[in-house]
């Protein structure tokens, strides 16, 4: 067969599919052909993270009709092109035979990474808020931002200003106080500030310029309302209530950081932790642009955008000393005695939400809009380091609409640091009593002075 010869002929013989004439050792040449009949049967083909991936309503799952990403394994790639195609495969001096698709075929689809077709980063279901400023308010694909916009059946976003002032600002955040009336902060402001600030951030995630620090919702009793608050978050993202992750560390957290971040999801949730805050995976994530891992179940190496804004809800919490600089503490506490049985403002809060989701939507929005085009203006807030960008958009903007620092008990927390720092803080301490004038000196140095009778193995007092 001429190498340069259409591949695609009509053909009412085989079930009305169209013929493709595969020539064993020609799938590089092919393969174009076969992406062009995928664009010509309006297949919704994306790259997403360095895999061929559609872009289509799952009624199976979302019966409002939102799109969701469906990364192309080899069969589902299989399963598309038998809809419309029969392969035939091309023997000389023989007649052709049908085929399943072949193996190399898929393979230099799937495994290609030059695809003629559109990236897109992430995909939504809100309006979104951009780092020029402005908003994704159009459903559908916003190419300078790579962002698929897909907002679900019935949901609707109010007008908003044009220039927002800090007036609406204010309108903005009453309109969080409304939502966390029966909250049981334990400081009014400071952790209303925390809540408003763990609520909003995954709307704007988007217009934010590297990392976002992780939300901790911690409180000293049970049932108090810490998953209500992450629940909160979700509603106002997805609509839906928060996929829960239990509590994990080590390569079991890597794991299933991999597997959020490999999914395109916008949010995790560990609930109900019960060791010290921290370690290694979770750090790393919190301050990268960017995770590499091998996904479950495959060889491939997956380098993809960390856009994922993190939960960890639980009681009387300790952290790694090196955790503290990364996240967000909001602190519930309260004298009933009885909590789940008190009355409540608005007890149908979950529901009262999802009713006035598209003004909270647009409040979020609102604020960090407003903030901006009043040009981003000083208040005085001393800088978060690693996370300078999501301070300028989200914390500082809150505090600019009049609540407190959502910061302001973190200087606190490192007295609360967890035990094993706390040990080697007074383990260092004790080393610069024994040796006050010493630049350097050995491990054996140290053994030395213990075992000497004359030298007490605690430092004498200073």
């Amino acid at each position: 067969m001429d190498d340069d010869a259409p591949a695609v002929a009509t053909s009412t013989e085989v079930q009305q599919r169209v013929i493709f004439l595969h020539v064993p050792g020609n799938s590089a040449k092919e393969r174009q052909k076969l992406l062009d009949h995928a664009h010509e049967c309006g297949w919704p083909l994306y790259q997403f993270q360095g895999s061929l991936a559609l872009i289509q309503p799952d009624l199976a799952q979302h019966a409002d009709r939102r799109c969701v990403i469906v990364l192309l394994t080899a069969s589902r790639l299989r399963l598309r092109f038998a809809a419309t195609l029969q392969f035939m495969k091309v023997k000389p001096d023989k007649p052709s035979e049908p085929i399943e698709m072949p193996s190399a075929l898929v393979n230099v689809i799937l495994k290609g990474g030059d695809w003629p077709v559109p990236a897109v980063r992430r995909l939504v279901h809100v309006p979104l808020l951009l780092q020029d400023g402005s908003v994704i308010i159009e459903p559908g694909y916003h190419a300078p931002s790579e962002v698929f916009y897909s907002p679900p059946d019935g949901f609707g976003l109010p007008p908003m200003p044009t220039v927002p002032t800090r007036a609406d600002a204010l309108a903005a955040i009453a309109l969080y106080r409304d939502l966390l009336v029966d909250a049981l902060f334990a400081d009014t402001d400071v952790d209303f500030a925390g809540t408003v600030a763990a609520l909003i951030t995954p709307l704007v995630r988007s217009g934010i310029r590297g990392p976002v620090p992780a939300f901790v919702i911690e409180a000293a009793t049970p049932r108090i309302g810490k998953t209500e608050i992450v629940n909160m978050a979700a509603r106002l993202l997805t609509g839906k209530a928060a996929k829960i992750q239990p509590p994990s560390d080590g390569h079991e957290l890597e794991k299933r950081i991999t597997a959020l971040v490999r999914a395109g999801e916008p949010l995790a949730v560990f609930d109900n932790a019960d060791k010290s805050l921290g370690g290694a995976p979770i750090e790393a994530l919190l301050t990268a642009e960017t995770w590499t891992a091998r996904p479950l179940g495959t060889s491939d190496v997956m380098t993809a955008p960390v856009e994922l804004v993190v939960y960890f809800t639980g009681n009387n919490l300790q952290f790694h000393v090196d955790l503290l600089a990364r996240i967000v503490r909001v602190e519930l506490a309260t004298d009933i005695e009885h909590v789940s049985e008190r009355p409540l403002v608005r007890p149908d809060a979950a529901q009262w939400l999802l009713a006035n989701r598209g003004r909270l939507v647009g409040a979020a929005l609102t604020i960090c809009r407003a903030y901006a085009v009043a040009g981003y203006p000083d208040v005085g807030l001393a800088p978060m380091r690693g996370f300078d960008d999501w301070s300028r958009v989200v914390r500082a903007a809150l505090v600019w609409a009049g609540t407190a620092d959502p910061l302001a008990k973190l200087s606190g927390l490192r007295k609360d640091a967890d035990p094993e720092t706390e040990a080697i803080g007074q383990a260092l301490e004790a080393l610069g009593q024994w040796f006050p004038d010493a630049r350097h000196f050995t491990s054996k140095d140290v053994l030395a002075l213990i075992r000497r009778e004359s030298v007490p193995v605690c430092p004498p007092e200073v």
